[in-house]
């Protein structure tokens, strides 16, 4: 997403749950506080989550990530929709086998996993960060041996 593109989307989702704070936000779509911040920090928002929100709301998720169309739309029978529903663009298979899979499990376990999930990325995050920082280190000491 682009420069504050999450924040206006945090904000649209606010707007579907009718709340003003975070905190309520936060709330209604099951996730912390240090989640939601990252999501800021990032401005990244898991798109699982924002299908989630949209099926479960029947908000547009073109409205939700976007700000184009109707924020409602008419959903018709679940067989139909499942049936004529494609996969977003650029979804590869692998990705396609693992919502297939998700959207089979229980809501609790689904939610185990996104927490684990969010957790293994902020993990990987760090590592980068402190491999960068590592490399930084050693060049500024290179430096001030060659001087």
């Amino acid at each position: 997403m682009s420069t504050n593109n999450a924040e206006v989307v945090i904000n649209r989702l606010k707007q579907v749950f009718s709340v003003t704070s975070d905190s309520a936000l936060c709330s209604k779509l099951d996730v912390s506080p240090q989640t939601l911040s990252s999501w800021k920090a990032r401005n990244k928002i898991p798109y699982a989550n924002c299908v989630e929100v949209s099926e479960r709301t029947d908000v547009s998720l073109d409205w939700l990530l976007t700000g184009r169309g109707n924020m409602y739309v008419q959903r018709e029978s679940s067989v139909e929709t499942e049936v004529f529903q494609s996969p977003p663009v650029g979804m590869t298979m692998r990705e396609q086998k693992w919502l297939e899979l998700f959207r089979g499990l229980d809501p609790d376990v689904q939610k185990n996993i996104l927490q684990h999930a969010e957790k293994e990325q902020r993990m990987y995050e760090l590592e980068r960060d402190m491999k960068e920082l590592n490399e930084l280190k050693e060049f500024v000491k290179s430096l001030k041996n060659a001087g």
